[in-house]
C-alpha cells in the first residue's frame, strides 16, 4: 500500500481569499446595460434572494485567481443571462470579466448581444401559445427548426448594414468592428421559417433594443427593488462550514486521481518553496475535468444536474497496487493528448463531493447492446448517453454515502485543495525533468 502522509505541511493548508464579485458597468454599448447594472444592483443588495426570481451565482476561475458573477436571473416571463465580456477581472492578467448582459428574454423575443459588435441576433415568437411554448423559446437551442422538422414558433433575425440598400437591397452586410442599424429576416438557406403574412422583413437594431430597455426598466426593475431587503442579507460569498469526510469511507480505499505534468511541477514547487512561490491561479492541488454527464446527453430529472458539472475522478488503491501505474479510474472513459500522472489523495472536506457507481456504466451497455438489432455496431449519441445517465442516477454525497455500490468512484465536482494531494509517486515526480528533455 503506498505511504499516506500523516500530517501536510501546514504551508499547503490555506483558505482561498473570496472572488472579485463583479458587477455590470453601469453603461456601455446598449442601452439597456444601465438597466440591467441597476437590476444585478438591487438584486446583490437583497443577497440573491428576490421573490419569484431565480438567481444564479457562478464562480469562476483557479486558484486564488477566482471571480464570482450573478450569471442568470429569471422570472416567468423574462430572463437575463450575463456572460458578455467587459474588460479584465481587476487584479487578474488572465480572466475575462463576463458580467454584462448577453442575452435577455422578454414576452414572444429573445436577443444576443456581443462584446465584438458583431450582432445582435434576433429571435421573434410567431407561434400561437406562448403560455405553452414560453420554456422552450426560452431555454431552446432555436436552430435550424423547419430542417429539424420543429414547429413553427420563431423567426430569426440577423444584423445587417443599411448602407447601400437602395442601390443593391439584395446584398446583405456589416462592417468590421462597427453597429449595425438593422436586423433582417434569415431563413438559413431553408433550414429556418419563412415568414409569415404581417412578419415585418427587417428591424430596426435601435426600436429593438428600446424594447427589451423598457421591458427591463418598467417590468423587472420594480419587480426587484420592490422587494423586501433583509437586515442581514445573505452572504453569497461566503465559504460554507466544513462538511467532515466519513473515516472510513464505507468500501471505498485510500484514494487518487490524475493530473496533468503542468500541474505536477506546481505541487512540486509549493510542496518545495511554499504556495506563495506559485502563481495564485495554481493554487490548488487537482482541477475539475470531465462531466459525469456531457452536456449533449439530455435531462430526464432522474439525476442530480451536478452531473454535469466537470469532476475530479478518483479512485481507490487497492491493496498491492503500483500508484505509478494508476490509469484513469473509471470506465467511461478518459480522452485526452497529453501524459498525466496517479497521485494520492486524502479529502479534508466533503464540500461538492459525491460518490457514484460505476458499475452502471456497464450494466447500461450491456442491456443497450441485447436489444440492438445485430447489424447495428454502433452506439448512438441518445444511447451513450443513457449509459452515462445510468451512473449519474447513483450519484449520492459523500457524508451520506452508506457502501453497497459495486464499483464506487469520489466526484469532486470542485478543485482539490493543495493540503488535499498526498504522495507524489516516481513517476509523478520525474515528469518534470522529462518535460524539459522533450523540449530541447
Amino acid at each position: 500500500m503506498p505511504r499516506l502522509p500523516e500530517a501536510y505541511d501546514p504551508r499547503m493548508r490555506r483558505r482561498r481569499p473570496r472572488p472579485t464579485f463583479l458587477t455590470p458597468p453601469d453603461r456601455g454599448w446598449f442601452p439597456f446595460d444601465a438597466t440591467v447594472s441597476l437590476i444585478v444592483s438591487e438584486v446583490v443588495r437583497r443577497g440573491l434572494e428576490v421573490p419569484g426570481l431565480s438567481v444564479d451565482l457562478d464562480v469562476y476561475g483557479t486558484g486564488e485567481d477566482r471571480a464570482a458573477r450573478v450569471s442568470r436571473i429569471s422570472g416567468e416571463d423574462f430572463f437575463i443571462q450575463l456572460s458578455r465580456a467587459v474588460g479584465h477581472v481587476p487584479g487578474s492578467s488572465r480572466l475575462n470579466a463576463l458580467c454584462a448582459a448577453s442575452q435577455i428574454g422578454i414576452p414572444r423575443a429573445t436577443i444576443s448581444v456581443y462584446e465584438d459588435l458583431s450582432g445582435p441576433s434576433y429571435w421573434r415568437y410567431v407561434g400561437s401559445d406562448w403560455a405553452r411554448d414560453r420554456d422552450g423559446f426560452f431555454r431552446g437551442f432555436r436552430v435550424n427548426s423547419r430542417l429539424h422538422g420543429e414547429p413553427r414558433t420563431y423567426l430569426r433575425y440577423v444584423a445587417c448594414c443599411s448602407c447601400g440598400r437602395a442601390a443593391y437591397p439584395h446584398i446583405r452586410h456589416r462592417h468590421l468592428g462597427a453597429a449595425s442599424d438593422l436586423l433582417v429576416h434569415d431563413d438559413d438557406l431553408g433550414r429556418e421559417y419563412e415568414l409569415g403574412p404581417g412578419d415585418p422583413r427587417e428591424l430596426r437594431v435601435a426600436d429593438v433594443l428600446a424594447e427589451f430597455d423598457r421591458y427591463l426598466r418598467d417590468v423587472v426593475l420594480p419587480l426587484v427593488s420592490g422587494a423586501p431587503v433583509s437586515e442581514s442579507p445573505r452572504d453569497f460569498l461566503a465559504d460554507p462550514p466544513d462538511d467532515p469526510v466519513p473515516d472510513p469511507l464505507p468500501g471505498i480505499g485510500p484514494l487518487y486521481c490524475l493530473v496533468s505534468g503542468d500541474r505536477v511541477e506546481a505541487l512540486q514547487t509549493a510542496e518545495r518553496d511554499g504556495v506563495d512561490a506559485v502563481a495564485p491561479a495554481e493554487r490548488y492541488g487537482a482541477g475539475q475535468g470531465l462531466r459525469l454527464v456531457t452536456l449533449g446527453a439530455s435531462y430526464d430529472g432522474s439525476f442530480p444536474r451536478v452531473a454535469y458539472q466537470g469532476m475530479v475522478w478518483c479512485g481507490s488503491i487497492l491493496e498491492g497496487a503500483d500508484l505509478d501505474k494508476l490509469g484513469f479510474p473509471s470506465r467511461v472513459g478518459y480522452a485526452s493528448h497529453s501524459e498525466r500522472f496517479p497521485v494520492s489523495v486524502r479529502l479534508t472536506r466533503a464540500n461538492d463531493v459525491y460518490v457514484a457507481d460505476d458499475a452502471e456504466y456497464d450494466r447500461a451497455r450491456l442491456q443497450i447492446a441485447s436489444a440492438m438489432i445485430p447489424t447495428v455496431r454502433s452506439f448512438t449519441d441518445e444511447q451513450i448517453g443513457e449509459m452515462h445517465r445510468a451512473v449519474a442516477r447513483t450519484l449520492v454525497p459523500l457524508s451520506r454515502y452508506r457502501g453497497g455500490y459495486t464499483r464506487p468512484i469520489v466526484l469532486a465536482a470542485r478543485e482539490l485543495d493543495l493540503d488535499e494531494i498526498g504522495e507524489l509517486p516516481s513517476a509523478a515526480r520525474s515528469a518534470p525533468a522529462r518535460r524539459a528533455e522533450g523540449r530541447r
